[in-house]
């Protein structure tokens, strides 16, 4: 999940579609507005904008084309906003009109996709003080989730979350730096599961 900005100042989520989709005809990613120019607020919408989309993937193979995958997930996203990028029903309502619902399988749990994630970053090669930060921030959000199975998290959640960062009495940087964390955790995991929902 990618925050950019447009000519107008304007934030918007931007986010790849799974390799499967793609080859399928589906566009590479999709550009969700966050009507916002305070980018304060585009980080914290971008976060619940992203945690919404990776609940809305499953059911995307359940679209008949590419057409009404558009007019579905379009119409979804404007509830979404709609409920001030705070809210986690219409995810969990996300049908569509002749078809069936395909519910998510992904019973993987935060602390072994963190494990992975961790490897993954490894591979990168990145500085090992990097690794304990990025462990450290992300372990922080899965204990006080109580470690739930990835498709469980809910936009709601990170919002709560970010409210519990600001009443630990952090600085406005370092509850940036774990929102930050968490939010190349949860991009990583739509990428590498996203086959697998």
């Amino acid at each position: 999940m990618y925050l950019i900005k447009d000519r107008n100042n304007t934030y918007y989520t931007r986010i790849p579609l799974p390799k499967a989709l793609r080859d399928s005809g589906y566009p590479f990613s999709v550009k969700i507005s966050l009507k916002t120019k305070v980018r304060s607020i585009a980080v914290d919408r971008n976060l619940s904008t992203s945690l919404f989309i990776r609940r809305l993937l499953p059911y995307v193979y359940s679209c008949a084309s590419v057409n009404q995958f558009s007019a579905w997930f379009h119409g979804k996203v404007a509830e979404f906003r709609e409920h001030s990028f705070n809210s986690d029903v219409i995810a969990n309502q996300a049908t569509f009109e002749g078809s069936e619902i395909l519910e998510p399988s992904l019973k993987v749990n935060l602390s072994s996709a963190l494990a992975e994630f961790i490897e993954a970053k490894e591979a990168e090669q990145i500085s090992y003080r990097s690794l304990n930060q990025l462990n450290l921030r992300i372990n922080h959000f899965i204990q006080w989730s109580k470690d739930l199975p990835l498709n469980t998290v809910t936009p709601k959640m990170a919002m709560d979350y970010r409210n519990l960062l600001i009443n630990e009495g952090r600085s406005y940087k370092t509850n940036h730096n774990y929102l930050s964390a968490i939010n190349q955790f949860f991009k990583w995991c739509t990428v590498a599961y996203s086959l697998q929902l």
